[in-house]
């Protein structure tokens, strides 16, 4: 279970994963093989991966071509954030957060 708004590529392979990256392309790649996400690399040689959440109730699919990240973690709080953005001051944090400039910044105000 991923409880960031970070995949690391070390900890993904070191779990027996793969990945495959060329001229701005990234595959994320299953144990079993699997490719399970395709993106390109977006401003500041990071990489955006849209991914869903199921309900915790729901069934996922038996089909081995699916396989899912969820979390069911609480918001992370301003200190967590701090550290995830490289130690930006809470001023600019504050910033990114009110004027809505960074998808996914949810803070346990």
């Amino acid at each position: 279970m991923n409880k960031n708004n970070l995949i690391s590529l070390g900890k993904w392979d070191s779990t027996g994963r793969s990945y495959q990256s060329n001229q701005g392309i990234l595959k994320l790649i299953t144990k079993r093989g699997i490719t399970i996400a395709v993106t390109k690399r977006v401003e500041n040689n990071l990489y955006k991966i849209q991914v869903g959440v199921r309900e915790k109730a729901t069934k996922l699919h038996t089909q081995d071509k699916y396989e899912m990240f969820a979390t069911t973690m609480p918001f992370p709080s301003w200190e967590a954030w701090h550290k995830r953005f490289g130690h930006v001051s809470y001023s600019r944090l504050q910033k990114l957060w009110e004027k809505n400039l960074v998808y996914g910044f949810n803070v346990n105000t």
